[in-house]
């Protein structure tokens, strides 16, 4: 039976890369029709959070999947990106580009804080101490009651405009918006691992004392992989706020984290 699961897995592996661009067609094709055929807005929400999710997913993928570094507390930077767009619209009336930008600038300078502690600790234990700041994060958000409302959280968070033109579930804006900006991360990250860049990020994961001695500066790339995972949750965290109107801390449990 395990034989005969391998084949198949293989088989599947040789088969979608073979065919991996008309694959990638047609779901391209699938994702732009979708909103067109599917009139339920209900079930394009549920679509257009998935697509929030898949960037969490696309920001912790440069820290783990590519740099070694296993967090556990990346609902953390999702919280951030989240509630500083939010509080900046809310609060201060920004619209929702610059706010989701403020957000992100944020997420990547306590991204440089978390980062530190990867140049003493590894495996378990930095995934212990990116738990606390996830918990840390999360424990703020319900005390600082003036500035995040507590556990009350944040209402009637407003919705992305483009030329004055609201986006929203109903008329598909959400939603392309979150598809093109998975897009446009995909590829800013697919342009990362095939630089320079992105070969130091795999040399560090697959033997740091190797990279240290082929000249790589592991402080440098670390930080930095922090920072870029960083900024892209909270990203997908701004939009995820500006998607559902409505956020507390509770939305960003430990199970938030990608």
């Amino acid at each position: 039976m395990k034989k005969d699961n391998k084949t198949m897995l293989s088989s599947f592996e040789q088969f979608t890369s073979k065919n991996a661009k008309i694959l990638w067609g047609v779901l391209a094709v699938i994702l732009i029709a979708l909103p067109f055929v599917v009139k339920n807005q209900y079930f394009l929400t549920v679509v257009a959070k998935i697509g929030c999710y898949a960037i969490l997913g696309l920001g912790l993928n440069i820290l783990t999947g590519y740099t070694g570094l296993v967090s556990l507390g990346h609902a953390g930077f999702v919280a951030i990106g989240a509630y500083t767009a939010s509080l900046l619209a809310v609060t201060l009336g920004w619209s929702f580009f610059p706010a989701m930008l403020a957000g992100m600038l944020l997420a990547a300078v306590i991204g440089v804080l978390v980062g530190l502690p990867t140049l003493r600790v590894t495996g378990t234990y930095l995934s212990i101490i990116t738990l606390g700041f996830g918990e840390i994060v999360k424990m703020v958000l319900m005390n600082w009651q003036s500035v995040t409302n507590g556990t009350l959280g944040v209402k009637n968070i407003p919705k992305p405009q483009i030329f004055g033109i609201k986006l929203t579930v109903a008329n598909n804006g959400m939603y392309f918006l979150i598809l093109i900006m998975i897009v446009l991360i995909s590829l800013f990250c697919k342009a990362l691992i095939q630089s320079k860049t992105g070969r130091a990020l795999r040399a560090i994961k697959t033997d740091e004392m190797a990279s240290t001695m082929m000249g790589i500066n592991i402080t440098k790339y670390k930080i930095l992989a922090f920072v870029v995972s960083a900024m892209i949750c909270a990203l997908g965290g701004a939009l995820y706020s500006s998607l559902i109107g409505y956020i507390d801390p509770n939305t960003f449990n430990f199970d938030v984290s990608p």
